[in-house]
């Protein structure tokens, strides 16, 4: 390579390069060393996905690190009649996949697919060497990794040992932490919940049962249900139901 081409290959993952950019912008890169985020970019390489593609299948070799750079990518379980149960996503900002940099020899835990439309910046095993030499982004890393395995123990909690109302009730108020729609002059919470074959993949039950959950609340004034938004009219109620104190 000539020296000319290489100040231009330096330079394309200067500061001020659109990819850099694009990854110091997401909070998990705050503080981080300006060469390890240039390192990353300079390494890795965007991904495309469509709707319901997979990104890395159940079982197969830990070999590559994903960042999630727009849409959501769930975290999927099959059965052999091909029943599926959505056990945790990663959005915007999240990692995927990260035993790949943290055990290196293991597979994949389960299916990972794209809801919609998403993008993601691969980055391959053979490029985690400044990743693992970094304490701080280590320290991030097994953080991640920490809140993951708590969402996975309340997630096991909840489908083994409550019924359909207070599972749909605790994803729910899950929800309700997320930025909500804003509704001036309509007093609730509003929410956009998945659609119903994904919201019931989440919860474990079958369309039918969740719907007719759904109109029950409704009926009683609990919440108000339409296309893609979900209006929580009493907070109280749902948060008893959630916990236990009342079986509506």
């Amino acid at each position: 390579m000539s020296p000319t081409h290489a100040v231009i290959a330096v330079d394309a993952y200067a500061q001020d390069s659109p990819v850099v950019a694009m990854l110091a912008g997401l909070p998990w890169f705050a503080g981080l060393p300006l060469a390890l985020i240039q390192h990353i970019a300079r390494h890795g390489m965007e991904r495309q996905l469509a709707p319901q593609q997979v990104l890395f299948l159940k079982d197969e070799p830990d070999s590559c690190l994903a960042l999630v750079l727009s849409g959501q990518i769930y975290h999927v379980l099959h059965n052999q009649e091909g029943r599926e149960l959505i056990i945790d996503r990663s959005a915007v900002g999240d990692w995927v996949g990260e035993s790949a940099l943290l055990d290196g020899q293991g597979r994949r835990p389960c299916t990972t697919m794209a809801d919609d439309v998403a993008r993601v910046w691969l980055l391959s095993s053979a490029q985690f060497g400044p990743l693992l030499a970094d304490a701080e982004f280590l320290k991030r890393m097994f953080a991640s990794v920490c809140r993951r395995m708590h969402a996975h123990t309340e997630h096991v909690e909840t489908l083994c040992l409550h019924q359909l109302a207070p599972r749909l009730a605790r994803h729910l108020l899950r929800m309700v932490s997320e930025p909500p729609r804003p509704a001036a002059g309509v007093q609730g919470v509003w929410l956009h919940p998945p659609k119903q074959s994904v919201l019931a993949s989440m919860i474990n039950v079958s369309r039918p049962k969740l719907n007719a959950q759904l109109r029950c609340w409704q009926r009683s004034g609990l919440i108000h249900h339409q296309a893609n938004q979900l209006q929580i009219l009493d907070m109280d109620r749902l948060r008893k139901i959630a916990y236990g104190l009342s079986g509506v």
